[in-house]
Formats: structure tokens, sequence, C-alpha cells
């Protein structure tokens, strides 16, 4: 313990140094455990790829829910019912320009940006893009990037090769998941 408290900054307590470098062992420890993710929403990865892609898929599945629990429809420039598909429509490609539908539903992620669902893309933005924080001046940048990455291989540059993850069980009710075989090492 004294070799923690010579190497410990001006203010910073010993005990503090031994629980990061705790912290961090736990973490490079666990960073080697091979994964098998019981649950997950993906699509068969040729349809993901096949399918344009820009910053608002990213949050398309469940942060649209926290978007209609967080704002009256009419925040987030909608006039209709909740439950109405137009709604989602702002989180697809092409079904408007992405400045519009940025505009719409940028200040609802801002809204949820502290919620559990926003987690993930959270994560996805600082991890996959360098993005810590998403806003109106790099939201063109991220969805290019993703446009860039959206090719062969994704699922496995990002499940295998980042997360670790051996295989999946995929949970997809919209459509079949197609399980390619292929050694992983």
């Amino acid at each position: 313990m004294a070799g923690a408290a010579q190497s410990a900054s001006p203010g910073t307590a010993p005990g503090i140094l031994t629980f990061n470098r705790t912290k961090d062992a736990l973490i490079d420890f666990m960073r080697g455990i091979e994964v098998i993710d019981c649950h997950e929403h993906l699509q068969a990865e040729t349809t993901r790829v096949s399918n344009p892609v820009d910053i608002l898929t990213l949050f398309n599945l469940y942060c649209v829910h926290d978007i209609y629990s967080s704002r009256p429809p009419e925040k987030v420039g909608i006039n209709e019912l909740r439950t109405s598909a137009s709604y989602l429509k702002d989180f697809q490609p092409g079904s408007a320009p992405l400045e519009e539908r940025w505009n719409r539903v940028s200040p609802a992620l801002r809204d949820i940006q502290n919620g559990s669902y926003f987690r993930a893309p959270k994560i996805t933005l600082r991890d996959i893009y360098g993005v810590d924080q998403l806003n109106d001046h790099n939201y063109m940048e991220v969805t290019e990037k993703m446009r860039a990455a959206n090719k062969p291989g994704l699922y496995h540059e990002i499940l295998r090769e980042r997360g670790n993850i051996k295989t999946c069980l995929v949970q997809f009710p919209w459509g079949p998941f197609i399980r390619k075989r292929s050694r992983t090492r």
C-alpha cells in the first residue's frame, strides 16, 4: 500500500488507486471472455446492409418508444395519435430528407438521452463512431460513417471483433434471421 500512496497524486487517497487498478484489471479480464448473447434483435446482415441507414437508424427500435412517452406528439411535429405509423417513418431513411427528420426528432432525443434505452446508441456513437455528444453539427458526419460501415462483415466486426460475442440467440419477429455458418477461430 505504501507504493500506491507514493504514486498518488496530491489529494488522491491510496484506496482510490487500489479501486481503480482493481476495476481496470476486472475490465481487462472481462474483455477476454467470449460471450453468448442470449437475446438480440437483429435482421439478417444481408438485409441490414442492403437497406439505407442514417443517424436515426440507431434509434428506431426502443428509443422511439421512449420518445412516445417523453413528449406530446405535437412537440416532435406530429399531430396524429402516438401510435401513428407516420411517426415511425421519421426513423426510416428515405421517408423524408434526413435534415427534416432530424429537426423533428432531435429535440426528443435530447429529452431521452439519460434513459436506459438511449444507452446502447450512446455507447455505439462513442465506441464505433467516435462521437461523445450527438448534435446538429455532427449528425451528418455520423450518418456518413454509418453508411461507409454498412457493408458485408458489419456484424462480424461489431459483434465478434469488438464485442467478443461468439454467437447470438436472435429474436426478430419481423423476418427471418439467416445464420451463415463460419469458423470464427
